[in-house]
């Protein structure tokens, strides 16, 4: 990963700088501090350039500096730090990171343009700022291919914060060594590996699952089958024992029916015999008509009769009920009126008597016109009766004819069931014999369950082979993903990695002390130790020992523990540079040269040349005159509160 340019402006002591660090070699950054002269070329802001880039790529600076704090105090807002990164396929990151900034806000953006964009001078590019800087930060990651704590202890050596790694733990180490080798991924390759074990035991259980229900399947279907064959051949019995049952009814009913003779002709005989007496008898039916008209009229009058009588009877009471009322009027004289209450005197009593007496009048007069209507309708009943008496006697007699008729119709009747009873044997032979016929032609109503069966036991054969088969290739499967597991455990391509990562930092580390310290002190990266009994346990730690006396780190001087210092920390960046998945073309480097005598500066910036010629861009922030050794330098002059960059020789322009 090639670090292009960066733009800083309102970061700390920086007001802004523009730098472009694509492939710029060994540059080292000065500083000059003209608001305290005191300070030479502290609290210039040499070191935020440093930080800056840090803190862009991880939102906090390599001393822990994070939120509004890094925001220039002069400024106030609009603190920003862009930079752009090319990855090894030629395509480009845009990283900004902003505080308290007008369009920005507090925010961290990622844009990504392919490498045809980039050629093309393209615009185009592709937004992967997630939903919250924490997403955003994890896919930047991903981008760089490092996570802050390798980017600390192999690309970035603070000011405050050289890696110090013969006091590191036995966690540190190995957390620091195994994600700088790319171990860390082995073990999410393993985790995933592992994960994949438990999806193929799964996929691996369910494929026996499946098996299992296939066969259970397949038994049902076949009992299934069994019981379809027993229910068939039953049927086939029942069939024929219907058959022969029917057949012998059929026989019963034939003989039945051959045995009843024709009464048809005997039939016709009676219905005309008994036609013949009904027209005698019709030509009676004219005086039966008269007869019935004069007991209509009989019927009619003794209605009417009836009515007028209960007429009679109510006009009757009436007129009893009123003659009733005038003696009680008589005596009402001086008692109070029903309707007003006021005493009723003789004139007013004699005018109401006068009009009841009036009213009975009426009624006694209706009455006897009603009582001669009544003795009327007597006479003209009594009279209707005579008629009717007369009218009977002279009738003709009918009844033996109607005897005759009556016994011919019963007899009829009987001939008339009889013929009844034999269609019926008739027609039920007919339906018999059709019953018979169609008992014969049925087929057997459980063959197509069979054939359906017979072809769900086939379907489920090879199902059950399918299953079998699918066992085979899941076993096969998990036995490659517990292979696979193996291979990616601590005890397989882990152990082997860490195995070569060891003797290489070793190596390292020796030729880089050997440079600074001419082969006087020895430090050996182990990854394992002893315990009290003699047996072999992992533990990462280095030893360090000094052919001058000191037999531990703790008894080395402070310029000897720089020196340890540094060749581990260059041993760590190789280390990073040769196994990372991603390269990161740039060294960054913070007054390392410190409590370092000539020799030992002379030394180390030869090898600062040589890693600038590995990797791109070297920057050294110094306070030291490194010009005998380093061609390219920058100044950043604080003025003002606002640190710039003065570029020298063409450095980072």
């Amino acid at each position: 990963m090639k670090f292009i340019s960066a733009q800083i402006k309102n970061f700390m002591a920086v007001g802004q700088v523009s730098m472009n660090l694509d492939s710029r070699g060994l540059v080292c950054i000065k500083g000059e501090n003209l608001d305290d002269s005191s300070q030479n070329s502290n609290g210039s802001g040499k070191s935020s350039i440093a930080d800056a880039i840090h803190w862009c790529l991880f939102g906090k600076t390599a001393r822990g500096v994070t939120g509004d704090n890094v925001i220039n105090a002069i400024a106030k807002k609009e603190c920003s730090v862009e930079i752009t990164l090319e990855d090894v396929d030629g395509s480009h990151y845009y990283i900004g990171r902003y505080r308290k900034h007008k369009e920005h806000k507090n925010s961290l953006q990622l844009v990504f343009q392919s490498k045809e964009r980039v050629e093309d001078g393209s615009d185009k590019a592709d937004l992967l700022t997630g939903g919250t800087d924490k997403i955003t930060q994890e896919t930047l990651n991903k981008v760089l291919g490092c996570s802050e704590t390798v980017f600390k202890n192999a690309v970035y050596s603070g000011q405050e914060s050289m890696p110090d790694f013969p006091n590191m733990t036995d966690k540190e180490l190995k957390t620091l060594i195994e994600e700088a080798a790319g171990i860390d991924r082995l073990q999410d390759a393993h985790k995933i590996a592992l994960s994949k074990v438990s999806a193929a035991k799964g996929d691996h259980s369910k494929s026996q699952l499946e098996a299992d229900a296939k066969k259970a399947n397949l038994e049902t279907l076949a009992g299934m089958i069994k019981e379809l064959k027993s229910s068939a051949e039953a049927w086939s019995v029942k069939q024929k024992e219907t058959i022969e049952a029917a057949k012998e009814l059929d026989g019963k009913l034939a003989v039945a029916y051959a045995e009843r003779g024709d009464v048809s002709k005997e039939l016709a005989e009676l219905e005309e015999q008994a036609e013949e007496l009904s027209k005698q008898i019709e030509a009676v039916d004219d005086e039966a008509k008269e007869l019935g008209e004069l007991n209509t009229k009989l019927a009619r009058l003794n209605a009417i009769s009836e009515t007028e009588q209960r007429s009679y009877e109510k006009n009757k009471r009436d007129a009893g009920t009123i003659k009733d009322e005038i003696k009680s009027l008589k005596s009402a004289i001086g008692t109070p009126c029903k309707e007003c209450g006021k005493p009723m005197d003789e004139s007013e009593v004699a005018e109401v008597i006068e009009k009841r007496t009036e009213l009975l009048k009426s009624a006694v007069d209706e009455l006897k016109l009603e009582k001669e209507r009544l003795d009327g309708r007597k006479k003209q009943l009594e009279e209707l009766g005579d008629i009717i008496s007369e009218f009977k006697k002279g009738m003709t007699d009918v009844s033996e004819t109607n005897a005759e008729i009556r016994s011919k119709e019963a007899k009829i009747k009987e001939l008339v069931d009889y013929s009844r009873v034999t269609e019926q044997l008739a027609e039920k032979l007919e339906v018999s014999k059709a019953g018979i016929e169609k008992l014969s032609k049925e087929e057997n109503p459980h063959k197509k369950s069979l054939k359906a069966g017979a072809d769900k036991l086939r379907a489920a054969k090879g199902q059950l082979e399918e299953a079998e088969s699918k066992i085979l290739k899941t076993e096969e499967a998990l036995e490659i993903a517990e292979e696979t597991a193996k291979i990616f455990s601590p005890a397989g391509i882990r152990a082997h990695i860490l195995d070569t990562v060891t003797p290489f930092l070793n190596e390292q580390t020796s030729q880089y002390l050997s440079l600074l310290s001419d082969g006087n002190i020895s430090a050996t990266w182990s990854t394992l130790s002893k315990t009290a009994k003699g047996d072999l346990r992992e533990k990462f730690s280095i030893e360090v020992e000094s052919l001058t006396g000191a037999k531990s780190f703790g008894g080395l001087s402070g310029g000897e523990k720089r020196k340890v210092r540094l060749s581990c920390y260059l041993a760590m960046q190789d280390l990073v540079a040769t196994r990372a998945s991603k390269p990161i073309d740039l060294l960054v480097m913070d007054e390392i040269d410190d409590a370092l005598d000539t020799t030992g500066l002379e030394r180390l910036m030869g090898v600062l040349n040589e890693k600038a010629k590995e990797r791109g861009t070297v920057l050294l922030i110094s306070h030291n005159d490194m010009n005998d050794w380093i061609t390219q330098s920058v100044t950043i002059r604080k003025s003002e509160g606002f640190s710039t960059m003065v570029d020298e020789l063409g450095a980072l322009s």
